[in-house]
């Protein structure tokens, strides 16, 4: 009788623990994103599902932490580029946040200050963010990229905290980080006349563009 490996289809392949696969990770990250805002296991409320679903792909990402980036690049090269898959690059061993990043624009997949929009960005690898609020240290940390700002304000749900001039605040053109800044002072229950007028600056900025979650709602 033949030893049970050599008739065992998965021989070879690159075992993460408990059988798991690279190719499971990639096919679980996409089910459970599709499943995300949809509740399909019946659970009291749409948070519930949430919480257990993105709980299940943080365990599951941090099994990527052997892998070598480069192994899950090539797998994602091949299959086609999406923002989970770049989520994914971000805990396996040696990436980097640029990677990260490039890989997620290559995807085509927007950033918007919406919940399923930014649940991609929630599920990074906190080791690749600087771990601050203050708008100005996030600022520093992404320049000069306004698409990593947006990331790294989109990573956490806590407040911002908006420690800029006036006057640095008053003057962004790019519609997608006005949007974010937007979002996020509206989260303020209490906001000061120059607050206020930031919004509208902000929304005169977003308006007409794929931006504008607010007219489009």
């Amino acid at each position: 009788m033949p030893e049970d490996n050599l008739c065992n289809p998965m021989a070879g392949v690159t075992d993460l623990g408990d059988g798991l696969t690279v190719v499971d990770i990639w096919q679980g990250l996409h089910a459970n994103a599709k499943a995300w805002p949809v509740n399909p296991y019946g659970l009291a409320s749409a948070a519930q599902n949430r919480t257990l679903i993105d709980g299940t792909d943080l365990s599951v990402l941090r099994a990527l932490a052997a892998y070598p980036g480069a192994g899950w690049s090539a797998l994602c090269t091949a299959a086609g580029w999406t923002s989970y898959g770049a989520v994914a690059l971000s805990w396996c061993q040696g990436a980097t946040l640029p990677q990260v990043l490039d890989a997620w624009l290559a995807s085509g997949f927007s950033l918007k200050p919406l919940p399923e929009y930014e649940r991609p960005a929630r599920l990074l690898n906190p080791t690749l963010l600087p771990q601050t609020r203050s708008l100005s240290a996030l600022v520093e940390a992404a320049q000069p990229n306004a698409f990593a700002l947006c990331v790294m304000i989109a990573h956490s749900p806590e407040p911002l905290d908006f420690d800029m001039s006036l006057e640095t605040l008053q003057s962004v053109p790019q519609p997608q980080l006005a949007a974010f800044f937007k979002s996020r002072m509206l989260q303020k229950p209490v906001r000061s006349p120059d607050e206020d007028q930031l919004i509208v600056i902000w929304t005169a900025t977003v308006k007409g563009t794929e931006f504008d979650i607010w007219e489009a709602a």
